[in-house]
């Protein structure tokens, strides 16, 4: 998906707005992202489930992951802030068997 733009057709963007979440030390603020900089952790959720009733899992990345996703690569997530670099059929079938 592009990170960056307009959406694709068919694509929703469900939020233009900043928001924080939670009270405290583990409160956080989600905005609209119109770049992407070093030195910052970046999440990607979908806040929607799918047709076959899953959500997407959600991926965390810094600038550093970006050149290791080769063309037909995807960035899976492997823990909390942690991920890994697979081919996109072997993601599809650990995620969908």
């Amino acid at each position: 998906m592009e990170l960056l733009g307009t959406a694709r057709p068919g694509w929703e963007i469900s939020s233009n707005e900043e928001e924080v979440i939670g009270t405290g030390l583990g409160s956080f603020k989600v905005a609209p992202m119109t770049s992407i900089d070093p030195g910052h952790h970046y999440t990607l959720d979908s806040s929607a489930s799918g047709p076959e009733g899953a959500r997407a899992p959600a991926v965390t990345f810094t600038t550093d992951d970006l050149p290791k996703i080769g063309a037909g690569q995807v960035l899976a997530p492997i823990g909390h802030k942690r991920s890994k670099v697979l081919s996109r059929d072997s993601f599809v079938n650990e995620r969908c068997g």
